[in-house]
């Protein structure tokens, strides 16, 4: 398995976690260290295994791959929940803006800065 491409091995890994046909699949950050190609790949086969009654629970930092993958998200901030809603309005809620992306102050010479 060690010669496969890292995204072929990534696919087989949580192909080996369905095998026992779970109600609900964890995924720690399963996007990280994959090329965007391979970020797509493995977000159109989650979703064509995904049959009815299956739950993911899928921790991950690629926005991108959260919106495609996600209909509901969670968003902690140090432990405490920030956002519980669509995916589709995260980026639009003020707390997780502020956590994740910062705030924008203007600096003394006029340029923005993030804080």
């Amino acid at each position: 398995m060690a010669n496969l491409p890292y995204g072929v091995r990534k696919k087989i890994e949580v192909v080996r976690a369905l095998m026992s046909r779970p109600r609900l699949l964890m995924l720690d950050e399963p996007a990280a260290g994959l090329n965007p190609r391979e970020t797509a790949e493995l977000s159109a086969f989650l979703k064509s295994v995904a049959w009815e009654g299956l739950t993911m629970l899928v921790v991950e930092h690629d926005m991108s791959f959260v919106h495609d993958l996600c209909e509901h998200t969670v968003v902690l901030n140090f432990g405490q929940l920030i956002y519980d809603g669509p995916t589709r309005l995260v980026q639009e809620n003020a707390e997780v803006r502020a956590a994740y992306l910062g705030n924008r102050r203007v600096a003394s010479n006029g340029g923005e800065r993030a804080a």
